[in-house]
């Protein structure tokens, strides 16, 4: 009982002003598409076309946002074109005003893409998107979090075209991403909520089972995405391997170690009394193990009153890790 009146305490005694970018922690790059004809590759292989089951996850960072369906998507990526059998797809899109969250397989069909309402979607914030399909059920997960699910039975996955980042290839219908993207991962079975939440923020390890793609984008060869699931599945910038002018840029990533933002104890995505009584319940752990480092806000090795203070300071922050600028 004293530490929630010291957590009270903190929350009263100290001010700080609303914090809308964090302090980079740019340890790699990502990819940075102008939603007008950058993209990326990855060219056809067996490995990229799961028989029963797959899951497309990455970092996003929008810089628009559709809140209208026609006409108006943003491909974060998409397994050939999104009206060819077996295509699966990660993708922003509108309706009514409000922005959605979709993940599908197969071609569109209003019974089949799951579309998700996302009241706390925000432009220039890097946010965690998931999908995974089992079989049976596709899911979405935002920043870890289950936010839908929809039976569509069982469908066929894969075709012969490449997985492109950025962009919906459809003839004269092409739907490109103004954003940027980091940590894209292709798994060829339906990952668990808590595998997902365990690894959303940290590296995999290659040849783990099902893992087909990893591009973690800190690296490269040339105009070579290289892969890090062991598989080989390198893409490159744009259409082709040559340098041309749809290929996206590289900038400083703001999730390089997938830390939170400081003072988001308890990972919801934003900070607030919740943290402060995390924290509080975190005393005298260790900040080094399991989740528990999300409670040592300063990295000073300690879960004690001055990460409650700093909790006070970035109150009312909102979203994982927003753009410094």
């Amino acid at each position: 009982m004293k530490y929630v009146m010291l957590a009270m305490m903190v929350l009263g005694l100290f001010t700080g002003g609303r914090i809308e970018a964090t302090e980079a922690r740019e340890t790699g790059m990502a990819l940075r598409f102008d939603g007008m004809k950058e993209h990326a590759t990855i060219p056809n292989r067996d490995s990229l076309n799961p028989l029963s089951a797959v899951t497309a996850e990455a970092w996003v960072k929008f810089e628009r946002l559709c809140d209208q369906a026609w006409y108006c998507a943003e491909f974060i990526l998409c397994k050939g074109r999104d009206s060819m059998v077996g295509s699966y797809r990660l993708y922003q899109s509108g309706l009514g005003g409000n922005h959605l969250l979709c993940f599908a397989v197969t071609p569109p069909s209003r019974y089949q893409d799951l579309q998700v309402i996302v009241t706390d979607l925000e432009a220039a914030c890097w946010r965690h998107v998931c999908g995974t399909y089992d079989g049976d059920y596709l899911r979405l997960y935002l920043d870890g979090q289950l936010i839908g699910l929809k039976r569509i039975g069982r469908q066929t996955l894969g075709n012969d075209l490449p997985l492109f980042l950025g962009m919906n290839d459809v003839p004269n219908y092409r739907y490109f991403l103004a954003g940027s993207v980091d940590e894209v991962r292709v798994w060829s079975r339906a990952r668990s909520a808590e595998e997902i939440k365990a690894t959303m923020r940290a590296g995999v390890v290659q040849g783990d089972p099902g893992l087909v793609l990893w591009l973690r984008l800190n690296g490269m060869s040339e105009q070579v995405l290289l892969d890090s699931s062991c598989l080989g599945n390198d893409g490159y910038l744009g259409r082709t391997a040559a340098a041309e002018d749809d290929d996206p840029g590289f900038e400083p990533s703001g999730v390089g170690n997938r830390w939170p933002i400081p003072g988001d104890a308890n990972l919801d995505c934003r900070v607030d009394i919740l943290d402060l009584i995390a924290i509080r319940n975190a005393f005298g752990r260790n900040p080094n193990s399991g989740d528990n480092w999300s409670f040592d806000v300063n990295q000073d090795g300690a879960v004690n009153v001055v990460d409650l203070i700093m909790v006070r300071n970035r109150y009312g922050t909102k979203c994982l890790v927003c753009s410094a600028d």
